[in-house]
């Protein structure tokens, strides 16, 4: 739970996703982009560091006034998809961020509940 992140009544909430770990993950790709294309640019090696608790902080020091239920995901329709599930009826999910000259990237089969499936080994 972010800290000082509150409903109007002043009880805490916790964030409307895994803020920390996306949020990190994003930067370390986008740090690892750059220094590839640094290096291809400028030549040599290049180190790049993420950091859980720095990301953590940062959201901390953006304040209260980010609240999640007034935020306007901007215009992502281009990059969403929509499907029928028997477990979860129709979810809406992003497609994938890339795209191949022979394979499409694609989600054939919705998402399981967890315990769907037994937990067996594929025959080889």
């Amino acid at each position: 739970m972010r800290e000082g992140m509150s409903s109007p009544s002043g009880v805490p909430r916790l964030a409307p996703a895994a803020v920390n770990d996306y949020t990190t993950g994003f930067l370390a790709a986008y740090g690892a982009m750059v220094a590839l294309a640094r290096r291809a640019s400028e030549g040599g090696s290049w180190h790049v560091q993420a950091s859980l608790s720095q990301t953590c902080m940062w959201y901390q020091r953006l304040g209260d006034d980010n609240d999640p239920e007034r935020a306007d995901p901007g215009d992502t329709g281009a990059f969403v998809a929509e499907m029928d599930t028997p477990a979860f009826g129709r979810i809406a999910y992003l497609t994938p961020a890339l795209s191949m000259s022979q394979t499409p990237p694609r989600w054939d089969l919705p998402p399981a509940p967890s315990g769907a499936h037994e937990p067996v080994w594929l025959p080889r």
